[in-house]
């Protein structure tokens, strides 16, 4: 039985270091640790890993990540006794976005609305993340609404970007064309990443305007081909959407 918990800690651990790896593109510490899984699991832990832990809570959030792939459900519960225990702002919004993870996306907007009270009533983290939910669960009509206030009570607010974006793809789901038309053009320069010029020009060619689509998918294959491979790594989906459209190879720099 020592032997068989050790043998599930070791490769729990492997899992682990490999993630840490993969994402810092150290590949070769990949082979490192699966080949010499002891000494090369110790090595890089003690070389990569340690110094790294007072920055950042990569394990923990490794460890959570495992804990829901393997048992999805207790994690859900934790939060729920959570919450019962200590009925807090904070204890609602964490139970709220787990329940999102598991696709229950009306208990999640309960939740979120329950927050929106007394200070917190037009609080926008709040509204956003109601949105996000209210998205999700195909309820575009209130998320446009939910979204629409942040926009009219936060116009500085920090995500503007991001509730600018989600707003967007409300408006094409209630098929007001215009209004999401306007929403992705004051944001396809400015958002990180490609997925909101792509959407942007999605929406474009499905209306008919070829000219404009294929000048932004251009944009974005083009710039794809001067970027490092993380960034080709990370936007993959909308770099090869880009490409569907255009139906022409990317040019990738090594």
């Amino acid at each position: 039985m020592f032997f068989y918990s050790w043998g599930i800690a070791l490769v729990i651990a492997e899992i682990v270091l490999v993630i840490h790896a993969a994402r810092r593109d150290r590949y070769l510490w990949i082979y490192v640790i699966l080949f010499f899984p002891v000494v090369g699991s110790a090595v890089y832990f003690f070389l990569h890993v340690l110094p790294d832990f007072r920055f950042n809570n990569t394990i923990q959030d490794t460890g959570e990540k495992l804990t829901r792939i393997v048992a999805p459900s207790k994690h859900l519960l934790k939060l729920k006794q959570q919450l019962e225990f200590s009925d807090t702002l904070e204890n609602r919004q964490l139970l709220a976005k787990e329940y999102e993870n598991h696709g229950r996306y009306d208990d999640a907007i309960t939740l979120y609305e329950s927050c929106l009270e007394g200070v917190y009533e037009d609080d926008p983290y709040i509204l956003l993340d109601l949105a996000g939910a209210q998205f999700m669960n195909r309820s575009f009509d209130e998320a446009r609404n939910s979204l629409i206030k942040i926009k009219r009570k936060h116009p500085h607010f920090i995500n503007k970007k991001k509730a600018s974006l989600l707003l967007a793809r409300a408006y094409e789901e209630l098929n007001e064309v215009e209004n999401a038309l306007a929403e992705y053009k004051s944001i396809a320069g400015i958002y990180p990443g490609e997925e909101a010029k792509c959407r942007y020009a999605l929406l474009l060619k499905k209306i008919g305007r070829i000219d404009e689509a294929e000048k932004i998918f251009n944009e974005i294959i083009y710039g794809a081909g001067k970027s490092p491979r993380y960034y080709r790594r990370e936007q993959k989906k909308w770099i090869d959407l880009a490409r569907q459209n255009l139906n022409e190879p990317l040019q990738q720099r090594d």
